[in-house]
């Protein structure tokens, strides 16, 4: 909507971990990227490691899929994904790296996992000015948006979306939760017909109010939600589980 308005879309985006809402925005990114000379493409991950595995894994995934025709590419050793023949290029970086962007206009940008940067040495205010300083004015459009998951109620992102949830439209960001249950790889299969009716059977509460409206969660997500909520997420204790749950699920 904020494209075909003519206007840069600010957003930020309250999401489960594991999900893959990350990699679905760099995909589009890229899809951007190619049809758009010139520009820039930056995703800034919390982590060096992360940063490695969204370029090893999330961008070269994305251009293999891609479309054909699609422009002549090469990998730098810098994290750079670069289009030679129509002059853009996707950055990936590590928060801590707040070196400006220099030598290219930057179009879509992603902070990804923002509600962890100040704990590895990241500034997402600066960096959002950094951002913004490379970005081309209107009638030419922009995306910029902030990700991360339900990581404590403190920090830059948090405060953010807190304004813009109290105030919709604060600052200029638009708040959206990216629910786990929108994404196609979010479900587990049952061994059988058998296995299927005695899970529904064994639905809590809170499941129950899942498969109902608004939200109308097949079992099969609430199959794969309940395997999440019992192997990956921890705690100190059982309430900072069930805390650290209802942040992200």
């Amino acid at each position: 909507a904020a494209r075909a308005a003519g206007v840069p879309f600010r957003g930020i985006g309250v999401k489960p971990r594991r999900i893959r809402w990350s990699t679905a925005f760099v995909a589009r990114c890229l899809q951007m990227l190619v049809r758009n000379d010139g520009y820039g493409g930056v995703v800034v991950a919390h982590d060096d490691t992360t940063a490695r595995e969204v370029f090893s894994q999330v961008a070269k995934f994305a251009w293999e899929n891609m479309p054909q025709p699609r422009p002549t590419k090469k990998f730098s050793t810098k994290r750079e994904l670069q289009f030679d023949d129509i002059g853009s290029r996707m950055e990936i970086r590590a928060c801590k790296n707040r070196s400006a962007f220099a030598g290219f206009s930057v179009m879509c940008a992603l902070l990804d996992e923002a509600t962890r940067h100040e704990d590895n040495g990241g500034d997402p205010a600066e960096m959002l000015t950094n951002i913004k300083q490379t970005m081309p004015p209107p009638p030419a459009w922009t995306c910029l948006m902030m990700m991360g998951t339900g990581q404590g109620q403190r920090g830059f992102m948090y405060r953010e979306a807190k304004k813009a949830h109290e105030n919709p439209g604060a600052g200029g960001w638009q708040l959206a939760f990216l629910p786990a249950y929108r994404r196609p790889n979010a479900k587990r299969q049952f061994a059988d017909a058998a296995a299927e009716r005695a899970f529904e059977r064994s639905l809590e509460e809170e499941e129950r109010l899942l498969r109902g409206k608004p939200h109308e969660c097949t079992l099969e997500f609430l199959h794969w939600r309940r395997w999440v909520l019992e192997n990956e997420i921890d705690g100190s204790s059982e309430s900072d589980k069930r805390r650290k749950r209802n942040q992200e699920h």
